[in-house]
């Protein structure tokens, strides 16, 4: 009977022995459990904040992409503006032109008129003063 004492202590011990380790092991995976949650929860809200960044970032590049789309369109019409302008500006050079040949022309018309009316008037007058000059004789 002692002997079976002596061995169901021992066989106690050693039960008692591995479920402290077992207690201890059960502790140490239930922390590792919770510092695992924790970096977990520390994970998804970096990931959160990251993804609210990118949506800031994206709305930021679209506001500024838009802002330039707006800015290179109202470049486009302030140069069509110019270039309306310039063909009416334009268009008006070629009328003053036009104006201004068809001015030279008249007079250019005119002078060679006047030319010919004074080379006439001096032939008529060479015609007039030999006829004196014959009429003396």
């Amino acid at each position: 009977r002692a002997a079976i004492r002596k061995e169901l202590r021992l066989d106690c011990i050693h039960l008692t022995h591995n479920l402290a380790v077992a207690e201890s092991e059960r502790i140490k995976a239930k922390e590792e459990l919770a510092r695992c949650i924790k970096s977990r929860i520390n994970l998804e809200a970096e990931n959160k904040k990251q993804a609210e960044e990118l949506n800031i970032l994206k709305d930021k590049t679209i506001t500024d992409r838009d802002s330039q789309l707006v800015e290179m369109e109202k470049k486009i019409r302030d140069l069509e503006e110019d270039k309306k302008k310039k063909g009416e500006e334009m268009e008006k050079m070629r009328e003053e032109l036009a104006r201004f040949t068809l001015s030279a022309e008249k007079e250019k018309t005119t002078e060679n008129g006047k030319e010919r009316r004074e080379t006439d008037n001096a032939l008529i007058n060479g015609v007039k003063i030999k006829k004196e000059v014959q009429m003396e004789e």
